[in-house]
């Protein structure tokens, strides 16, 4: 009887160690979701199930996300430093074929479009330039002048991933590599410099 006891203390032991386990491990899913484990009941966002533990009374709760937009103050800043340009042109040597406002894709040497067409092709790259922001939006809540700085970065760049390290830097750290971001195949190149400075001094702006 007393090795039978002690079987099934040892049990027990073994069972609330699972549950233990289970519980930090579903925590752990909803967190990677985004979301925190609460009362369905409690949550203004998305409910996902099967990711916390305790049944119909704990679920994994995502907060809704508003999309953020560029500011004008970030859009002006954009249209300084591409400039418009109607007809297909190369920055640099080392450059692609560009049009409007900084826009390269589709673009052929010899090619012609209007302001209308330049404006629409500004819009679309901007959107998807705040996409690559808002992508990062719920982890580090930029404030406006923040997000338009780095969608200005990132209408350049082509994302912010590597600048916030898939984001794993503190906003801190992000401000700092900002600058170093100044680059074209190694060679420290004036343009980029100030347009560097130009989105720093957005992104600090209160």
């Amino acid at each position: 009887m007393g090795s039978l006891k002690k079987f099934l203390t040892l049990l027990l032991v073994v069972l609330m160690a699972q549950q233990v386990f289970t519980a930090i491990t579903n925590d752990q899913q909803c967190k990677n979701k985004g979301g925190t484990c609460k009362n369905p009941k409690n949550c203004s966002g998305t409910v996902l199930s099967n990711l916390c533990p305790g049944g119909n009374d704990n679920k994994c709760c995502v907060p809704k996300t508003t999309k953020m937009k560029i500011n004008q103050k970030g859009l002006d800043l954009i249209k300084s430093f591409e400039s418009l340009k109607l007809t297909a042109y190369k920055p640099t040597a080392n450059d692609v074929w560009t049009i409007g406002y900084g826009h390269t894709k589709g673009v052929r040497q010899g090619m012609t479009i209007t302001k209308a067409q330049a404006e629409q092709y500004l819009k679309e790259d901007v959107a998807g330039a705040e996409n690559a922001v808002n992508k990062y939006q719920s982890k580090y809540k930029f404030t406006s002048n923040q997000f338009s700085a780095l969608v200005s970065f990132a209408y350049n760049i082509g994302s912010i991933d590597q600048l916030t390290a898939k984001g794993t830097r503190t906003i801190a750290q992000i401000r700092a590599k900002i600058p170093e971001y100044n680059k074209q195949k190694g060679k420290v190149l004036a343009g980029l410099t100030r347009r560097r400075q130009a989105e720093l001094k957005l992104f600090d702006t209160k």
